[in-house]
Protein backbone atom coordinates (compact mmCIF):
# COMPACT_ATOMS: atom_id res chain seq x y z
CA UNK A 1 0.00 0.00 0.00
CA UNK A 2 2.47 2.37 0.89
CA UNK A 3 3.84 2.39 -3.06
CA UNK A 4 0.20 2.63 -4.16
CA UNK A 5 -0.23 5.73 -2.02
CA UNK A 6 3.63 7.26 -2.99
CA UNK A 7 2.37 7.04 -6.48
CA UNK A 8 -0.78 8.96 -5.76
CA UNK A 9 1.13 11.79 -4.12
CA UNK A 10 3.48 11.73 -6.84
CA UNK A 11 0.98 11.63 -9.91
CA UNK A 12 -1.11 14.50 -7.51
CA UNK A 13 2.17 17.06 -7.58
CA UNK A 14 2.88 16.39 -11.34
CA UNK A 15 -0.60 17.48 -12.12
CA UNK A 16 0.02 20.97 -9.93
CA UNK A 17 3.27 21.31 -11.29
CA UNK A 18 1.47 21.24 -15.13
CA UNK A 19 -0.61 23.78 -14.23
CA UNK A 20 2.03 25.71 -12.36
CA UNK A 21 3.83 25.71 -15.65
CA UNK A 22 0.51 26.70 -17.90
CA UNK A 23 0.09 29.54 -15.53
CA UNK A 24 3.98 30.65 -15.99
CA UNK A 25 3.58 29.82 -20.04
CA UNK A 26 0.59 32.51 -20.30
CA UNK A 27 2.54 34.83 -17.99
CA UNK A 28 5.30 34.88 -20.70
CA UNK A 29 2.68 35.12 -23.40
CA UNK A 30 0.39 38.18 -21.46
CA UNK A 31 3.87 40.45 -20.75
CA UNK A 32 4.63 39.74 -24.62
CA UNK A 33 1.26 41.57 -25.35
CA UNK A 34 1.87 44.07 -23.12
CA UNK A 35 5.25 44.83 -25.19
CA UNK A 36 3.63 44.42 -28.47
CA UNK A 37 0.78 47.16 -27.34
CA UNK A 38 3.59 49.73 -26.17
CA UNK A 39 3.86 49.55 -22.35
CA UNK A 40 -0.17 49.08 -21.56
CA UNK A 41 -0.23 49.00 -17.75
CA UNK A 42 -3.18 46.23 -17.55
CA UNK A 43 -1.69 43.06 -19.57
CA UNK A 44 1.75 43.50 -17.60
CA UNK A 45 0.18 44.08 -14.37
CA UNK A 46 -2.21 40.75 -15.11
CA UNK A 47 1.45 39.01 -15.97
CA UNK A 48 2.66 39.49 -12.86
CA UNK A 49 -0.69 38.05 -11.07
CA UNK A 50 -0.22 35.38 -13.24
CA UNK A 51 3.60 34.47 -13.02
CA UNK A 52 2.86 35.14 -9.25
CA UNK A 53 -0.30 32.42 -8.54
CA UNK A 54 2.35 30.13 -11.20
CA UNK A 55 5.14 30.03 -8.15
CA UNK A 56 2.93 29.68 -5.74
CA UNK A 57 0.99 26.73 -7.23
CA UNK A 58 4.44 25.37 -7.59
CA UNK A 59 5.53 25.79 -4.17
CA UNK A 60 1.89 24.32 -2.89
CA UNK A 61 3.23 21.65 -4.68
CA UNK A 62 5.91 20.27 -2.43
CA UNK A 63 4.03 20.98 0.41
Amino acid sequence: MTKLRDSDVRAHRHHVLTFALTLLHIAIAVATLSIIMHGKRWPWLGSLVLGALGLIAAGVAYV
